[in-house]
């Protein structure tokens, strides 16, 4: 069975979280005293695409190539 790819695009609105020592330290994001929470507060989904993931064992020999259905053109 082929394996499938989806791909979805769209907006999120979130806010994040972090200690740190001082606030100059914070606005230099330089040493957090703790790990960064990460709240979503919206998630849209505007366009969703689906494609077919390729076979990386393919081989590329000439019985796997393409032919034109009039053998006269070359």
């Amino acid at each position: 069975m082929q394996k499938a790819i989806k791909e979805q695009n769209g907006d999120c609105c979130f806010t994040t979280e972090q200690e740190y020592n001082s606030v100059d330290d914070a606005v230099k994001d330089f040493n957090p005293l703790t790990e960064m929470k990460i709240k979503i507060a919206e998630l849209r989904i505007d366009n969703a695409k689906y494609k077919l993931k390729k076979n990386e064992n393919e081989s590329n020999n000439a019985d796997s190539k393409p032919v034109a259905n009039n053998p006269n053109n070359s």
